[in-house]
This record gives structure tokens, C-alpha cells and sequence, in this order.
């Protein structure tokens, strides 16, 4: 890493060790979140779309959702790709999920900063 003028490469090794400390202990917050909170309604009524989506039923004509249809069409292609059934075990499976399309999005973000 080159200094910045401003702080010596000491200063910024620190604070990277400091960051990569910090990001991985709120990602090992967040993981253990997954198996431990509740579920909050609007993360219920992202699952209900996607099954609903599963089942054949189309967005806008068949039920109303007011969020984008993305996240929805994604609920139901993994409904469908992993044949889940509507119990808790789908419910922390899809929040795993999206645990690792956290994962990935951080580290593309990452990739991204550092070209």
C-alpha cells in the first residue's frame, strides 16, 4: 500500500487490520442471526411472493406486491431449484441465501475498489 502523504503505511495497516477485524465479526454476528432471530413480516412476505411465484401465480395479476420484482422472481427460482417446502428449515436456508450473496457482494465490492 502506498501512503497517502497524510498517514504512514503503519497508520494504514492498522486501520485495514481494524476494518477486516470489524467486517468479520458483524459477519459472524449476522450469521449467527440467521439461526437465532425471529422472522420479521417483510422478510415473510418476500418468501410468500416467491412461493406464490413458484406456484405459478404471476406478480401484478394474480397478487400485489409493492416491491420490485427481482428479489421475488429470485424467492421463487430457488423455491423451485431446490424443491423447498413452506417450513422454517426453507425459511433459514433462503436467509442463508442471502447471507452469501452478501458475502459476494462485499467481495466484488471489494475486487472493484482495489482494480
Amino acid at each position: 500500500m502506498a501512503t497517502d502523504g497524510y498517514h504512514s503505511q503503519k497508520q494504514i495497516r492498522i486501520l485495514s487490520t481494524f476494518f477486516f477485524v470489524f467486517l468479520i465479526t458483524n459477519l459472524a454476528f449476522a450469521l449467527l442471526q440467521i439461526f437465532n432471530s425471529p422472522f420479521d413480516h417483510d422478510e415473510l412476505q418476500h418468501v410468500h411472493i416467491g412461493w406464490n411465484i413458484f406456484n405459478g401465480k404471476l406478480i401484478y395479476k394474480d397478487f400485489f406486491e409493492h416491491h420490485g420484482p427481482v428479489f421475488a422472481f429470485f424467492n421463487g427460482f430457488i423455491f423451485n431449484l431446490f424443491s423447498l417446502e413452506p417450513e422454517i428449515q426453507s425459511l433459514i436456508f433462503l436467509r442463508l441465501i442471502s447471507f452469501t450473496f452478501l458475502i459476494t457482494i462485499l467481495l466484488v465490492t471489494y475486487l472493484i475498489a482495489n482494480y
